[in-house]
């Protein structure tokens, strides 16, 4: 990924974050938390390597790949 590509992405993050409701300062804690890239890139490369998860939005839930923009519903539906 290239710097320019990782800052856009950043910011992206950022917008929706604050969307929410996050506070800068807050959003500043998280990013500064040590290790948190090489968290995320581990949690990222499980995911490839359990359950072939190569796209978001992707959800395992109870045992089940779910690709996409599901429905609140069908995805619940997994539940029962």
């Amino acid at each position: 990924m290239t710097v320019a590509k990782a800052q856009a992405d950043k910011g992206a993050m950022q917008k929706i974050l604050r969307d929410a409701g996050l506070s800068q300062a807050l959003m500043d804690a998280c990013l500064a938390t040590p290790g948190l890239e090489a968290g995320v890139t581990a949690i990222r490369q499980q995911g490839i390597d359990a359950h072939g998860i190569n796209g978001t939005p992707t959800f395992i839930v109870n045992g089940n790949k779910v690709v996409g923009n599901v429905p609140l519903a069908a995805i619940t539906s997994y539940f029962k």
